[in-house]
């Protein structure tokens, strides 16, 4: 259980530090397709890590609620920039205009709005109460109908994108088998973590590693960017 414990801290630090070093590492090559959507992307994995990291050490139900609605903020940014970015990635900036941006983000906007409003209404979750789970004293709730539909909306932009971004390795100039990997690495370890946890396939403490998974993808994509 203790080594749980530190392994999860110490893996969620180092999402943040991985964070902060793409947004650095894109900053400088902001000139490059995608890397604005790339470091929103990033930028929304350190704020859903850093709330999950703040409500793990929470000891009273309030605060982890407050500190995992703040994580929500980035993990409903997440799969939008993810779906931005390989598009621009393959097809250029202009692929996508704004108006078809502001589309993407109705559906997270309105999640945000939810889940901070959620005590009056209940369309995010219901019975929220603080239990043990391995290590982690950890808030469990029973989910509610817009959480399955904002779950659904995630799942299928970062479906999306990680087609768009496959199909990149059978169409068009060859990558470098490096990229090809970092490629495939990258779209698959945050979807099968994420899959793992909600569905509880892995008898594993309730706590969601999925932001540690992107920042790591960020990091792999970066790198094949660079080569």
């Amino acid at each position: 259980g203790e080594l749980y414990l530190i392994f999860y801290q110490s893996m969620m630090a180092l999402s943040l530090l991985v964070s902060v070093s793409v947004i650095v590492l894109m900053y400088q090559r902001r000139q490059y397709p995608g890397a604005w959507a790339m470091i929103a992307l990033v930028t929304a994995t350190f704020i859903w890590t850093a709330g999950f990291l703040i409500e793990a050490n929470s000891s009273t139900l309030e605060r982890q609620l407050f500190f995992n609605n703040i994580g929500y903020i980035g993990s409903m940014s997440v799969p939008v920039a993810w779906f931005i970015f390989a598009l621009q990635y393959i097809h250029g900036d202009k692929v996508i205009n704004r108006w078809q941006i502001m589309l993407l983000c109705i559906i997270p906007l309105v999640t945000v709005v939810l889940v901070w409003s959620n005590n009056w209404h209940h369309l995010m979750w219901s019975n929220e109460r603080l239990i043990t789970s391995g290590p982690f004293l950890v808030t469990a709730k029973t989910y509610e109908a817009f959480f399955w539909v904002a779950l659904s909306h995630n799942y299928i932009l970062v479906i999306a994108g990680a087609v768009i971004l496959i199909r990149r390795l059978f169409i068009g100039a060859p990558l470098y088998r490096g990229q090809a990997v970092a490629l495939v690495v990258a779209v698959s370890l945050p979807l099968l973590w994420n899959i793992i946890y909600v569905f509880i396939l892995v008898p594993l403490p309730r706590k969601d590693l999925t932001p540690v998974m992107f920042a790591i993808s960020g990091l792999a994509i970066v790198l094949g960017l660079m080569r």
